[in-house]
Protein backbone atom coordinates (compact mmCIF):
# COMPACT_ATOMS: atom_id res chain seq x y z
CA UNK A 1 0.00 0.00 0.00
CA UNK A 2 1.41 3.39 -0.99
CA UNK A 3 2.10 5.94 1.73
CA UNK A 4 1.11 9.58 1.69
CA UNK A 5 4.44 11.03 0.56
CA UNK A 6 7.01 10.59 -2.21
CA UNK A 7 10.77 11.05 -2.38
CA UNK A 8 12.03 14.19 -4.17
CA UNK A 9 15.75 14.99 -4.07
CA UNK A 10 16.97 18.55 -3.52
CA UNK A 11 18.83 18.39 -6.84
CA UNK A 12 15.66 17.55 -8.80
CA UNK A 13 14.64 21.19 -9.59
CA UNK A 14 18.01 21.72 -11.31
CA UNK A 15 18.25 18.44 -13.21
CA UNK A 16 18.75 18.74 -16.99
CA UNK A 17 15.60 16.70 -17.57
CA UNK A 18 13.48 19.39 -15.89
CA UNK A 19 14.90 22.09 -18.16
CA UNK A 20 14.37 19.88 -21.20
CA UNK A 21 10.76 19.30 -20.17
CA UNK A 22 10.26 23.05 -19.81
CA UNK A 23 11.85 23.77 -23.18
CA UNK A 24 9.89 21.04 -24.96
CA UNK A 25 6.57 22.14 -23.48
CA UNK A 26 7.37 25.88 -23.59
CA UNK A 27 6.65 26.35 -19.88
CA UNK A 28 8.58 27.59 -16.85
CA UNK A 29 11.00 25.04 -15.28
CA UNK A 30 9.21 25.35 -11.94
CA UNK A 31 5.93 24.53 -13.67
CA UNK A 32 7.58 21.51 -15.30
CA UNK A 33 8.81 20.37 -11.89
CA UNK A 34 5.35 20.75 -10.38
CA UNK A 35 3.72 18.71 -13.14
CA UNK A 36 6.39 16.03 -12.84
CA UNK A 37 5.74 15.77 -9.11
CA UNK A 38 2.00 15.60 -9.75
CA UNK A 39 2.62 12.70 -12.15
CA UNK A 40 4.93 10.89 -9.68
CA UNK A 41 2.34 11.26 -6.90
CA UNK A 42 -0.28 9.70 -9.16
CA UNK A 43 2.09 6.90 -10.18
CA UNK A 44 2.97 6.16 -6.55
CA UNK A 45 -0.71 5.81 -5.64
CA UNK A 46 -2.02 4.05 -8.74
CA UNK A 47 0.73 1.76 -10.07
CA UNK A 48 2.72 -1.24 -8.92
CA UNK A 49 6.49 -1.09 -9.47
CA UNK A 50 5.98 1.73 -11.96
CA UNK A 51 4.06 -0.44 -14.42
CA UNK A 52 0.94 1.44 -15.50
CA UNK A 53 -0.73 -1.80 -16.59
CA UNK A 54 -0.35 -3.60 -13.27
CA UNK A 55 -2.82 -1.53 -11.32
CA UNK A 56 -4.25 1.01 -13.73
CA UNK A 57 -5.43 -0.70 -16.88
CA UNK A 58 -6.23 1.62 -19.73
CA UNK A 59 -3.79 4.35 -18.73
CA UNK A 60 -2.58 6.07 -21.87
CA UNK A 61 -0.41 9.02 -22.75
CA UNK A 62 -3.59 11.08 -23.13
CA UNK A 63 -4.57 10.11 -19.57
CA UNK A 64 -1.19 11.28 -18.26
CA UNK A 65 -1.65 14.56 -20.14
CA UNK A 66 -4.98 15.01 -18.36
CA UNK A 67 -3.48 14.11 -14.99
CA UNK A 68 -0.83 16.82 -15.41
CA UNK A 69 -3.14 19.27 -17.22
CA UNK A 70 -0.59 19.58 -20.02
CA UNK A 71 -0.97 18.30 -23.58
CA UNK A 72 2.16 16.46 -24.73
CA UNK A 73 3.53 15.93 -21.20
CA UNK A 74 3.69 12.13 -21.58
CA UNK A 75 5.63 12.42 -24.84
CA UNK A 76 7.99 14.91 -23.20
CA UNK A 77 8.60 12.45 -20.33
CA UNK A 78 9.47 9.78 -22.90
CA UNK A 79 11.89 12.15 -24.64
CA UNK A 80 13.87 12.83 -21.44
CA UNK A 81 13.85 9.17 -20.38
CA UNK A 82 11.50 9.47 -17.41
CA UNK A 83 8.80 7.34 -19.04
CA UNK A 84 9.15 4.29 -21.31
CA UNK A 85 6.64 3.00 -23.84
CA UNK A 86 7.04 -0.58 -25.04
CA UNK A 87 4.31 -2.15 -27.17
CA UNK A 88 1.73 0.15 -25.64
CA UNK A 89 2.84 -0.47 -22.05
CA UNK A 90 3.97 2.60 -20.09
CA UNK A 91 6.61 2.10 -17.39
CA UNK A 92 8.66 4.36 -15.13
CA UNK A 93 12.39 3.52 -15.13
CA UNK A 94 14.02 2.86 -11.75
CA UNK A 95 10.64 3.28 -10.04
CA UNK A 96 11.58 1.15 -7.02
CA UNK A 97 14.65 3.30 -6.29
CA UNK A 98 12.63 6.50 -5.94
CA UNK A 99 9.13 5.37 -4.96
CA UNK A 100 7.49 2.38 -3.36
CA UNK A 101 7.85 1.15 0.20
CA UNK A 102 11.45 -0.11 -0.03
CA UNK A 103 12.76 3.22 -1.32
CA UNK A 104 10.90 5.17 1.33
CA UNK A 105 12.23 2.91 4.08
CA UNK A 106 15.77 3.63 2.85
CA UNK A 107 15.06 7.36 2.82
CA UNK A 108 13.68 7.28 6.36
CA UNK A 109 16.65 5.23 7.59
CA UNK A 110 19.09 7.71 6.06
CA UNK A 111 17.21 10.57 7.70
CA UNK A 112 17.29 8.91 11.12
CA UNK A 113 21.01 8.21 10.78
CA UNK A 114 21.68 11.84 9.84
CA UNK A 115 19.61 13.19 12.76
CA UNK A 116 21.31 10.82 15.20
CA UNK A 117 24.76 11.80 13.93
CA UNK A 118 23.94 15.50 14.35
CA UNK A 119 22.83 14.99 17.94
CA UNK A 120 25.76 12.88 19.20
CA UNK A 121 28.41 14.58 21.42
CA UNK A 122 31.49 16.00 19.74
CA UNK A 123 35.07 16.62 20.83
CA UNK A 124 35.27 13.94 23.53
CA UNK A 125 36.73 10.50 22.86
CA UNK A 126 34.69 9.01 25.74
CA UNK A 127 31.46 9.91 23.93
CA UNK A 128 32.16 7.40 21.15
CA UNK A 129 29.67 4.62 21.82
CA UNK A 130 28.79 1.33 20.26
CA UNK A 131 25.66 2.95 18.79
CA UNK A 132 27.80 5.51 16.94
CA UNK A 133 29.95 2.77 15.50
CA UNK A 134 26.91 0.85 14.26
CA UNK A 135 25.75 3.88 12.29
CA UNK A 136 28.86 3.84 10.11
CA UNK A 137 27.81 0.94 7.82
CA UNK A 138 24.50 2.70 7.19
CA UNK A 139 26.39 5.86 6.34
CA UNK A 140 28.53 3.91 3.88
CA UNK A 141 25.40 2.36 2.38
CA UNK A 142 23.94 5.84 1.91
CA UNK A 143 27.03 6.92 -0.04
CA UNK A 144 26.91 3.77 -2.15
CA UNK A 145 23.23 4.35 -2.86
CA UNK A 146 23.90 7.89 -4.07
CA UNK A 147 26.72 6.67 -6.31
CA UNK A 148 24.44 3.93 -7.66
CA UNK A 149 21.70 6.44 -8.44
CA UNK A 150 24.16 8.74 -10.18
CA UNK A 151 25.35 5.89 -12.41
CA UNK A 152 21.84 4.65 -13.15
CA UNK A 153 20.14 7.95 -13.91
CA UNK A 154 17.81 7.77 -16.94
CA UNK A 155 19.80 8.30 -20.10
CA UNK A 156 18.86 10.39 -23.09
CA UNK A 157 17.55 7.80 -25.56
CA UNK A 158 16.05 10.27 -28.03
CA UNK A 159 18.81 9.27 -30.48
CA UNK A 160 19.72 5.67 -31.36
CA UNK A 161 22.67 3.86 -29.82
CA UNK A 162 25.96 3.94 -31.68
CA UNK A 163 29.49 2.59 -31.44
CA UNK A 164 32.47 4.79 -30.63
CA UNK A 165 33.45 7.09 -33.51
CA UNK A 166 36.90 8.61 -34.24
CA UNK A 167 35.46 12.13 -33.95
CA UNK A 168 33.19 11.55 -30.95
CA UNK A 169 32.81 14.49 -28.57
CA UNK A 170 30.99 14.96 -25.23
CA UNK A 171 28.26 17.59 -25.01
CA UNK A 172 28.91 21.22 -24.14
CA UNK A 173 27.53 20.67 -20.61
CA UNK A 174 29.69 17.59 -20.01
CA UNK A 175 31.37 18.97 -16.86
CA UNK A 176 28.02 19.93 -15.31
CA UNK A 177 26.48 16.57 -16.21
CA UNK A 178 29.47 14.73 -14.77
CA UNK A 179 29.04 16.56 -11.46
CA UNK A 180 25.37 15.53 -11.41
CA UNK A 181 26.48 11.91 -11.94
CA UNK A 182 28.83 12.16 -8.95
CA UNK A 183 32.10 12.71 -10.84
CA UNK A 184 33.96 15.94 -10.10
CA UNK A 185 36.17 16.40 -13.18
CA UNK A 186 36.83 20.10 -12.62
CA UNK A 187 35.93 23.12 -14.71
CA UNK A 188 34.76 22.86 -18.30
CA UNK A 189 35.57 21.10 -20.48
CA UNK A 190 36.89 18.79 -17.75
CA UNK A 191 39.35 16.86 -19.91
CA UNK A 192 42.37 17.28 -22.15
CA UNK A 193 42.59 16.40 -25.83
CA UNK A 194 44.97 13.56 -24.90
CA UNK A 195 42.46 12.09 -22.42
CA UNK A 196 39.68 12.30 -24.99
CA UNK A 197 41.77 10.58 -27.65
CA UNK A 198 42.82 7.88 -25.20
CA UNK A 199 39.15 7.19 -24.44
CA UNK A 200 38.30 7.00 -28.15
CA UNK A 201 41.22 4.72 -28.91
CA UNK A 202 40.20 2.36 -26.12
CA UNK A 203 36.62 1.95 -27.38
CA UNK A 204 37.10 2.15 -31.17
CA UNK A 205 38.00 -1.56 -31.57
CA UNK A 206 35.00 -2.57 -29.45
CA UNK A 207 31.50 -3.27 -30.74
CA UNK A 208 29.69 -1.74 -27.76
CA UNK A 209 26.60 0.33 -28.59
CA UNK A 210 25.61 3.13 -26.24
CA UNK A 211 23.50 6.26 -26.16
CA UNK A 212 25.34 9.58 -26.17
CA UNK A 213 24.62 10.04 -22.46
CA UNK A 214 26.01 6.58 -21.70
CA UNK A 215 29.23 7.34 -23.56
CA UNK A 216 29.51 10.56 -21.57
CA UNK A 217 28.93 8.64 -18.31
CA UNK A 218 31.68 6.16 -19.22
CA UNK A 219 34.07 9.01 -20.08
CA UNK A 220 33.26 10.80 -16.80
CA UNK A 221 33.93 7.61 -14.81
CA UNK A 222 37.24 7.15 -16.64
CA UNK A 223 38.31 10.75 -15.90
CA UNK A 224 37.28 10.39 -12.27
CA UNK A 225 39.36 7.21 -11.88
CA UNK A 226 42.36 8.91 -13.47
CA UNK A 227 42.01 11.87 -11.10
CA UNK A 228 41.86 9.59 -8.05
CA UNK A 229 44.80 7.44 -9.13
CA UNK A 230 47.04 10.41 -9.98
CA UNK A 231 46.03 12.55 -6.99
CA UNK A 232 44.29 15.92 -7.09
CA UNK A 233 47.34 18.00 -6.14
CA UNK A 234 49.06 19.45 -9.25
CA UNK A 235 52.59 18.14 -9.56
CA UNK A 236 52.08 15.55 -6.81
CA UNK A 237 54.72 12.83 -6.82
CA UNK A 238 53.67 9.21 -7.18
CA UNK A 239 54.29 6.81 -4.30
CA UNK A 240 56.51 4.61 -6.49
CA UNK A 241 58.69 7.40 -7.88
CA UNK A 242 62.33 7.73 -6.74
CA UNK A 243 63.53 11.32 -6.28
CA UNK A 244 66.85 12.40 -7.71
CA UNK A 245 69.47 13.30 -5.07
CA UNK A 246 70.59 16.91 -4.73
CA UNK A 247 74.26 16.93 -5.74
CA UNK A 248 74.75 20.70 -5.29
CA UNK A 249 77.76 21.53 -3.06
CA UNK A 250 76.85 24.30 -0.58
CA UNK A 251 78.94 27.49 -0.66
CA UNK A 252 81.91 27.34 1.72
CA UNK A 253 81.78 23.58 2.08
CA UNK A 254 85.13 21.83 1.70
CA UNK A 255 84.76 18.19 0.96
CA UNK A 256 86.76 15.42 -0.60
CA UNK A 257 90.03 13.82 0.47
CA UNK A 258 93.59 15.05 0.15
Amino acid sequence: MASNWIKVEVITPDKPEIFRLAETLNIDPDAALGKAIRFWVWADQQTIDGNAKCNANGVTKNAIDRITFMRGFADALIQVGWLYETEGVLTLPNFDRHNGESSKKRALTNRRVTEYRDKKPKGNAKSVTEGDQKALPEEEEEVKEREREAREQPVDNSCPKFSMQPDWLPGDDFAIQSAAWGHDIGVAPGYTSAQLQQFRDYWLPETALKYQSQWEMSFAESLSRQKISSGSTPGAQGVNSIPEPDRTIPTGFRGGTD
